[in-house]
This record gives structure tokens, sequence and C-alpha cells, in this order.
């Protein structure tokens, strides 16, 4: 099994739910297309932020590739980058435009995420979420690409960089700025 993580492209400056991509991140959202083709990815995981949906749907659509969605890699869930949301639920007309695997049920549900939830909730759960996929496909072939935002991948990647099992180095930079579209 190998993971691979990708940043949602650029969006407009707010980092509630529904914010979409700007129309140049929807671009460069198509000029993924060749980039991600080559990692030869089975499976795909994504925050069901409406910019991660849409930064990997043309890939999704073109390997005919279903989106799992999980709500173990939305944004930190806290007053410093999102207002109280009453509903993490989207309409089902509205999620039915991108290719979700309705089968699947998120590793982390809604109501498990707390507001004011610190670094170590989002810790725990980008760590129950890597459990799961270890336990699941650790002996596999399978490349699994990971659709989130820029503080989860910084997360993900000071936990890696803890581990013996990754190819992340140790000193990593704790708060890099990791770009739009960028994949690891």
């Amino acid at each position: 099994m190998r993971i691979f993580i990708l940043r949602n492209e650029e969006s407009f400056i707010d980092k509630t739910m529904f914010v979409p991509l700007t129309r140049n991140g929807i671009n460069k959202s198509k000029n993924l297309l060749k980039i991600i083709n080559n990692l030869n990815i089975n499976i795909i995981v994504s925050s069901p932020y409406i910019r991660t949906l849409q930064t990997i749907y043309p890939y999704s659509k073109y390997k005919n590739i279903q989106i799992k969605l999980d709500y173990s890699l939305i944004e930190e869930y806290n007053a410093n980058y999102i207002p109280r949301i009453t509903s993490f639920d989207f309409p089902d007309y509205f999620i039915n435009q991108f290719y979700i695997d309705h089968k699947y049920t998120s590793i982390t549900m809604p109501k498990e995420i707390k507001y004011n939830e610190g670094l170590e909730n989002v810790q725990r759960r980008i760590k129950k979420l890597f459990k799961y996929l270890m336990i699941t496909f650790g002996n596999s072939n399978q490349n699994i690409l990971l659709v989130t935002h820029k503080i989860i991948i910084n997360n993900i990647i000071k936990i890696g960089s803890k581990s013996k099992h990754t190819l992340i180095p140790r000193d990593y930079p704790n708060n890099y700025n990791y770009p739009n579209g960028c994949i690891t």
C-alpha cells in the first residue's frame, strides 16, 4: 500500500465546507489528471468539502473511481478557522454532482467532531483513519489518494515523521506552507 496526499486546489479565502474552487483552481484540477494518472491511484478518500471534491472530481470521473468521503480529513474544526456548522450533511442533489461511493462509511462521524477541537483531536481522527487504512489495505498493492487541507496535511506529515514506516524526514517543518494542488 502506498498513500499519496493531495491538497485542494486554489479556492476562495474562506475555510467553510461549501466554498468552491476559483476558476483558476478548477482549471488546475483538470491539469492534475496527468500527474495523478502516473501514480496509478486505486482508491480516493476525500474530505467532504466542496473544494476537495472539485479538485479530485475530474480524475475520479476520468478513471471511474468513486470518491470515499471521510470526515477524518476535514479542516481543523475550531473558531480560528471555521464558524460553527449546525450540520455536516449535504443535500443529496448536491452530493450527486460528484462521483461518491455511497457504500463507504466515514471512519470519523460528524457527531464525533467537537467544535473548537484542538490539534490533539485532529491528530486522533487522522490516526484513526490511518489505522483503518493499514488494517484494510496494509498488505496490498493499492495506491490510495487522500484529498484534504493544509492543516490536515501538516499533521499527517508531523505524525508520519515520527514513524519508522514512512519516508518522511524527521526534521520536516511543522508549519510548512503546503501549496494548493501539491501531491506528496
